[in-house]
């Protein structure tokens, strides 16, 4: 980190109604933007932008009209399943877990989970979820599977960020 320097910029996106907060780079240079709508936009839920670092703006994934009006707020948590270029990601406000194609940058699914982090466990091979219970994400069947329930002082500071 001491001879860290910055190599380039990322272009901001066209919509100035978005602000990013959370991000993923891929080890070949993609990157999945999270982004919230702020008090301006006439959007009720932040995008999901995908690029790469060596092109100079991101460009908004369609998430379709059905998954669209079921959004609300902030996209929070990214994963990222490295081998399969499979990203997941959160929207707490509509209890949604979206799964994004890294590789094409587009929706490939979601399913109801009401959750505030995720992360991607390299020895289950596949995507953890942690809000009230520590859980296993069955992307397959849409379903979520309870590893352990979490004390309420674990969630009470509703934090966002999961390690495995």
């Amino acid at each position: 980190m001491l001879n860290s320097k910055v190599l380039g910029r990322i272009g901001l996106i066209d919509d100035d109604k978005q602000t990013i907060n959370h991000f993923a780079l891929t080890g070949d240079g993609g990157i999945l933007a999270l982004a919230r709508p702020t008090v301006h936009s006439k959007s009720q839920y932040g995008y999901l932008l995908s690029g790469h670092v060596d092109k100079a703006h991101l460009r908004r994934i369609d998430v379709g009209p059905q998954l669209e009006s079921a959004l609300h707020g902030e996209m929070l948590s990214v994963a990222v399943d490295g081998e399969r270029h499979v990203a997941a990601v959160t929207n707490p406000e509509s209890e949604n877990v979206l799964f994004v194609d890294l590789t094409k940058g587009s929706l490939l699914d979601w399913m109801p989970c009401h959750t505030l982090s995720v992360a991607f466990d390299d020895v289950a091979d596949c995507f953890i979820s942690s809000h009230l219970k520590i859980a296993r994400l069955d992307t397959k069947n849409k379903k979520v599977l309870p590893i352990i329930p979490l004390p309420p002082a674990m969630f009470a500071a509703s934090a966002h960020s999961l390690v495995i």
